[in-house]
Parts: C-alpha cells; sequence; structure tokens
C-alpha cells in the first residue's frame, strides 16, 4: 500500500480551501473517482508527488506531465522532483489527451496511512444505525459476498484524530461513511432522496479500487489506495492492498494453498491487461514465492519508471508514474 513504506515524511492534501483542483464542482457523487482528476498531492519523502485519477482505472495508458512550483518558483518536471522548503506547492497536470488539471497545498509535516479490509454482514437496512450495530468483523483477504459489504478503516500512525475523504473507482457501487476513519462498501447504488435512503440498485460483481484521503485538518495528511472484491469466483493474491485473481495456470501450488503465511514477497510477470478484472491494468503470471528478498531484487530489479531501493510498487501504476505499457513482461518482486 502507498502508506507502508514511509518514515519521516511531508505530506499535503487537496482540500477544496487550499486546492485550485477544486474550484470547478466535480460532474459525480464526491464518493466516486469518475473522470480524470487530480485526487491528492504531496510531499513524498523529500519529492512532490500526486495521486493522478485516469478516469479508467488504476492505471494509466500514458503518463501524464507534471509540471511543480514551490512559493511561485518551478523546481521541476516529472515524478522525482524534490521539495527543499515549505510553503505553497503548485502543480500542473497535462493529460494523454491534453486536458489540464491543476492544484495546491500547503506542505506540512505528515504520517503514512494504511488502511485495512475486512468483510463484514450487510443489514437490510443500510442506514448508519444499522450499519453500527454491525461488528465481529472477518479480515477476509479476498473476494466477499454480494450479500456482505466491505468494511474499510483508514489507520494514521500517529493516532491522530482525523477524517477520511473515501473515493471508490465503481459507479454502479457505493462507499457509505460510518465513523471518521471507516466506511462500508456496497455492491449497489445507494439512491438518496431528502436525506433518507430511498432505493438500492444491483451494482453486479467486480474489483474496484478505492482511494482513501486522511486529513486532520492541520497538514498531517496522508492517502493510500486499496481494492476491494465481490463476488468474484476463484483464489485471489492480495498485493500491497490491490487484488489479483490467481489460478493454477498462473500461481504455483504454495501461492494457491496461501502457504504465504511464511512469505513476505512474491516473483510475478507482469502483463497489460487494461480490460482484466484487475483495476491496476495488470495480470500476474507465473507467480511463485519468494524466498531471499536481496537476491530477488538483485535478480528481479524493478522497471525504470518505479521507484528505487525495494520491491515493485503498485502505487506507481496507479498514480500514472507507470504505464502498463511499459510493465508488460516485466519479471518483479511484489512485497505482500
Amino acid at each position: 500500500m502507498v502508506g507502508r513504506h514511509l518514515s519521516s515524511v511531508r505530506v499535503g492534501i487537496l482540500s477544496c480551501a487550499v486546492c485550485t483542483a477544486c474550484a470547478e464542482p466535480f460532474t459525480v457523487e464526491r464518493h466516486v473517482l469518475g473522470p480524470p482528476r487530480l485526487a491528492a498531492m504531496g510531499v513524498w519523502e523529500g519529492h512532490a508527488r500526486a495521486a493522478v485519477w485516469s478516469g479508467r482505472g488504476a492505471w494509466h495508458a500514458a503518463a501524464p506531465r507534471l509540471s511543480w512550483t514551490l512559493n511561485g518558483t518551478w523546481i521541476g518536471d516529472g515524478f522525482d522532483v524534490a521539495v527543499d522548503d515549505y510553503g505553497t506547492l503548485d502543480v500542473e497536470v497535462r493529460l494523454e489527451d491534453g486536458a489540464s488539471l491543476t492544484g495546491s497545498i500547503t506542505v506540512a509535516d505528515g504520517v503514512p496511512v494504511d488502511v485495512v479490509r475486512q468483510v463484514v454482514r450487510r443489514p437490510t437496512d443500510l442506514s448508519l444505525a444499522s450499519r453500527l450495530e454491525v461488528v465481529d468483523p472477518d479480515p477476509r483477504g479476498g473476494s466477499a459476498d454480494g450479500f456482505d459489504m466491505v468494511r474499510l478503516s483508514a489507520l494514521r500512525a500517529d493516532n491522530r484524530a482525523a477524517t477520511t475523504r473515501w473515493m471508490l473507482g465503481a459507479p454502479g457501487w457505493s462507499i457509505l461513511e460510518l465513523q471518521a476513519a471507516t466506511a462500508d462498501v456496497v455492491p449497489a447504488q445507494v439512491v438518496y432522496e431528502d436525506g433518507e435512503i430511498s432505493k438500492v440498485m444491483d451494482g453486479g460483481a467486480g474489483i474496484a479500487p478505492v482511494l482513501a484521503l486522511s486529513v486532520d485538518g492541520l497538514g498531517h495528511n496522508g492517502w493510500d489506495w486499496i481494492d476491494v472484491a465481490f463476488d468474484v469466483p476463484g483464489p485471489m493474491l492480495s498485493v500491497q492492498g490491490h487484488l489479483f485473481p490467481i489460478s493454477s495456470e498462473t500461481a504455483t501450488d504454495q501461492v494457491l494453498s496461501w502457504q504465504t503465511a511464511q512469505v513476505s514477497h512474491v516473483l510475478a510477470t507482469l502483463e497489460a491487461d487494461p480490460d482484466g478484472d484487475s483495476p491496476t491494468g495488470l495480470r500476474l503470471v507465473d507467480v511463485e514465492a519468494g524466498l531471499v528478498l536481496d537476491a530477488d531484487l538483485a535478480a528481479n530489479p524493478s522497471p525504470s519508471c518505479a521507484p528505487s531501493g525495494g520491491g515493485f510498487e503498485l502505487w506507481a501504476v496507479a498514480e500514472g508514474r507507470c504505464p502498463v505499457s511499459e510493465l508488460d513482461g516485466a519479471r518483479v518482486v511484489l512485497e505482500l
């Protein structure tokens, strides 16, 4: 997940109070990722970073072009621009079709965020009061049944009080806020009228990405990506929060039998599959349990588009740093 490998970071998050990207009203309900958008931006481990949603999934056909300024002065283009001071950080994003997105934040000290995924019983009544009564979550790693809910909780490393802004990449599903840092995902479109639920329409099976932005009001913010799945048959591999269907044709018996309680990483070949089941636009094949991490990393370095120094990070796919076409055929190390 995005937040797992952060230590001392400075992060700012888009909010309508400080972000020019929010100046124009969204054309979809705020919990839906919908059309292309600059969903989050900040400074991670000393470098400017933006979460650019492609409008098609947690993947990009071509890398967006980013241009950054700090306190009105241009500081660089791309995904590895160093930010060496506090102040106002601005970005202009150019998409593949020429469209432009802009955003502005105040840089502040931040913390990592990790989202936990659990399955809970879905009450007949999806009101807040009814959902608050649902307890005993099941920490299931794969797909949930369509008559259940997936409960997501955003955990901050500093335990600071904060509010999470949830955005779901599945227009036919709904994400229903529960508490400040918790929400329930249901595979149905929940329609409200005068503040009350008037209709619930089935949204079907599948896998969808969620972006969680944790905002504390003081700038100590962070974001994380995670997938949710309903009624998807067969085993699934959870990698950094993302879910990948696997089978005997794509994974070894050890991975399929989930002897992965003793495995910290896997080796996999990436196949570009924008129209497939995974929201990342990728399919994993030839998946096998890793042995010695350092040796596996030396033998299988990450593609040049990805951050260096460890296994391949899937947030680089979701945010556009690594277009799926550049990853096709790459053999990578994926830390679980």
